[in-house]
């Protein structure tokens, strides 16, 4: 029974559908103007959201591809073959030779019904420090994935305190064509399903770690569901 009470499941899931970063850092203001699809959200407590990385996607960009664009554009003789925007590029090109954009993770503890503190107030800020150290922790582990965005919610009905993360990542090593490119399983080395389940279960690891930290050491992993990797 001991061993029940300091176990809740981690979850760290990538999402399938368009990354909306209006939607991500909606205020209350936003009420009315932005699509709630199945009126999830309880707006009485947007508030309480936090945006932690306002969105510096294409800013990133601009720091991790550029010169690699501007290097590559200087070696092609014919306009048509030069690159304006390494941006524009990966959002037209997407999925071709591995090009990924941008990628969002979604990452909780436990469920909507798991507290790690009977005092609501106390639980909300006990979920968020544990998200917070997770991101710190992930941003030092995966360097060659640079966090665009990340913000904590609160408000949707039916899930608990979790965290929206955006990452732009950044691959290098290419012999032919731009040297840097946006490859999500090159830059992290995620060519099969194993290899991406395992970077999903390290990232649980890390979570849990957070949570040990934040929480009780005594913390550990309840085991729910399955994580089986489907590719789209």
């Amino acid at each position: 029974m001991a061993d029940e009470m300091y176990a809740r499941s981690l979850s760290f899931s990538s999402n399938m559908t368009n990354v909306s970063f209006r939607h991500d850092e909606r205020t209350p203001k936003d009420e009315g103007k932005i699509k709630n699809y199945g009126n999830h959200i309880q707006w009485e407590k947007t508030a309480r959201n936090e945006v932690l990385i306002k969105n510096r996607v294409r800013q990133i960009y601009h720091e991790k591809f550029d010169d690699a664009v501007a290097e590559y554009n200087a070696k092609q003789k014919r306009n048509d073959r030069k690159i304006k925007s390494m941006y524009s590029y990966a959002i037209k090109h997407k999925g071709k030779g591995g090009l990924t954009p941008y990628k969002e993770f979604i990452v909780q503890v436990g469920s909507n019904t798991d507290h790690l503190d009977p005092d609501p107030e106390k639980d909300e800020q006990l979920q968020k420090q544990v998200l917070k150290d997770y991101l710190k922790s992930f941003q030092e582990k995966y360097p060659q994935l640079p966090v665009g965005h990340a913000s904590i919610h609160v408000d949707e009905d039916n899930k608990g305190t979790h965290l929206h993360m955006v990452v732009v990542p950044v691959a290098k090593g290419y012999k032919r064509g731009v040297s840097v490119r946006p490859s999500f399983s090159k830059a992290v080395g995620t060519e099969t399903p194993d290899k991406y389940k395992a970077f999903c279960e390290d990232n649980r690891a890390l979570l849990l770690k957070a949570l040990q930290k934040d929480w009780t050491p005594k913390a550990t992993r309840k085991r729910v569901g399955t994580h089986d990797y489907i590719p789209p």
